[in-house]
């Protein structure tokens, strides 16, 4: 493992990166840290990015990619930080969890949470997992990511290791300490809610085991807030959360969910993905689960759907927590 200091530069906070963090074994990403300097933080904040969203000089090697340098992880990182931190009471340590890779050095692969394509797309849970197994036995070359598929909790374990095991690596060389128990925030956005809905899905499906591991309780217990900006993906399926003991298991923790979107989304040919954004709504509401929900930029819609909105509501989504 090795870490970059970046020091503050026109009034933005300092941001370490630290390379390589290995969460569950043989499984690695990238961790940015934004360390809280003004207040005493009250929360940490995990943050899983979208498509394009990489180091800005990655950015730069694709045509497509460098359109939106304003959006790189570390850029985003700043502009998170300085929303959360602008109140006493949400102020945050932010925690930036780089994708696995970026196939064409585009498409957000998250690989070590969820099991996907090539291009991130996540697979179904039996048919499409199946599927790819053979393929990488009748192919040892196959370049489809790796994930434990024999590892119910793979998500999980993946998201809380790599949190425990950064916090542990930057406090090692870092003067001013991270609070590991502090109460957790979790935020995907776009590809990145890809990483939230397999979280819960996971957790619904073996909830009971989760009272035999008093430190995955623990872990579980300190997320108090979860938001999920513009999800959505290029795949056909499994944008959002539809299954109601996923949303039973969101309602069961006590948590608080934050729902944002754009047209980007909602304009979107893709009327599968709407239908499941508003089966997920209806299942908030019959769970009385704590939510929030909002369509940002609605009057601003137009025929064809505008990724730069989808990109503005980083700048714009409402950080007043429940």
């Amino acid at each position: 493992m090795s870490s970059e200091n970046h020091q503050p530069t026109n009034s933005n906070p300092c941001n370490t990166i630290l390379y390589k963090i290995e969460g569950n074994p043989d499984c690695f990403n990238d961790v940015i840290i934004f360390k809280c300097s003004k207040d005493q933080p009250k929360y940490n904040l995990i943050y899983f990015g979208g498509d394009i969203q990489n180091y800005e000089d990655e950015m730069k090697k694709n045509s497509t990619c460098r359109l939106y340098s304003e959006w790189d992880l570390i850029k985003t990182g700043n502009l998170i930080y300085k929303k959360f931190s602008f109140n006493p009471k949400t102020c945050a340590n932010v925690f930036i969890f780089r994708a696995d890779y970026f196939h064409l050095k585009c498409f957000a692969n998250y690989s070590n949470f969820v099991p996907s394509t090539d291009f991130g797309i996540p697979l179904d849970d039996s048919k499409d997992c199946l599927s790819v197994l053979d393929q990488k036995e009748e192919n040892s070359q196959s370049s489809i990511p790796e994930y434990n598929f024999s590892n119910k909790l793979q998500c999980y374990e993946h998201i809380k290791a790599l949190y425990v095991n950064s916090i542990k690596d930057f406090n090692s060389k870092e003067e001013s300490k991270i609070d590991e128990t502090l109460p957790i925030i979790i935020c995907g956005f776009s590809k990145g809610c890809v990483v939230l809905n397999q979280l819960f899905t996971e957790l619904a499906s073996i909830d009971s085991n989760l009272d035999q591991n008093e430190q995955n309780i623990d872990f579980l217990k300190s997320i108090k807030h979860i938001f999920w900006l513009d999800g959505g993906h290029s795949g056909s399926s499994n944008s959002w959360l539809t299954s109601e003991e996923a949303i039973k298991c969101i309602k069961n923790s006590n948590l608080s969910c934050y729902v944002y979107v754009t047209p980007y989304q909602m304009k979107s040919l893709k009327f599968w993905a709407i239908q499941e954004y508003e089966t997920f709504m209806e299942l908030l509401k019959k769970f009385d689960v704590t939510f929030k929900s909002i369509y940002y930029f609605k009057d601003q819609e137009s025929e064809d759907y505008d990724v730069n909105l989808h990109f503005e509501l980083l700048k714009y989504f409402d950080t007043n927590l429940i």
